[in-house]
């Protein structure tokens, strides 16, 4: 069959738009004609937020703060597999089928396993301070102070070096890249 030629090939342009745009959604692409515009969602948790305001460059490893808002995500999507509400297994009983089951569960034991190789990676005091701020969303001055007392004026440097380690168990597990190399 051949193509209509009065139909338009623009079809991979339709499927970058949500379906419906809403506050939390940004234009990536402004300067471009709106059938081009690309759409990404902002990230309103704790480390998003950090990175927006430029919060995550206190560090002095040499690292960016690209490369530590890409560590804390990569991190935040292991913990919420391990611990998200809507996992796979949480509703096993709906799933048919054993394959299905056995995959989803698999899932979740390398899910765990590399968190527990994260953590391993890691210093115990940053293991924690990564966990509250990046995995449970909380505030980077109720994680660092939950573990340090009297770091009330370097809450961010306390935050950059718990990601500064993150960054190299990542690293060190082949999680991700780096933008730049450590100095």
């Amino acid at each position: 069959m051949k193509p209509n030629p009065s139909e338009k090939q623009d079809a991979p342009d339709h499927y970058e738009k949500p379906a419906m745009v809403r506050p939390e959604h940004f234009i990536v692409n402004p300067e471009d004609p709106e059938r081009w515009w690309r759409f990404g969602v902002k990230d309103d948790s704790p480390l998003g937020k950090a990175y927006e305001r430029g919060q995550l460059s206190a560090g002095r490893r040499g690292y960016t703060a690209e490369d530590r808002y890409g560590a804390g995500t990569i991190y935040r999507g292991i913990f919420a597999s391990v611990h998200g509400s809507d996992c796979a297994v949480s509703n096993l009983a709906r799933v048919s089928g054993a394959t299905t089951e056995a995959r989803a569960s698999e899932r979740l034991c390398v899910a765990r396993d590399l968190l527990k190789r994260l953590h391993a990676a890691m210093s115990k005091d940053n293991a924690f301070i990564v966990e509250r701020f990046c995995g449970h969303g909380a505030y980077a001055s109720d994680a660092v102070r939950e573990r340090y007392a009297g770091f009330d004026k370097s809450v961010y440097q306390g935050v950059c070096t718990a990601l500064d380690d993150l960054i190299d168990a990542v690293l060190k597990l082949g999680l991700g890249k780096v933008s730049r190399g450590a100095t």
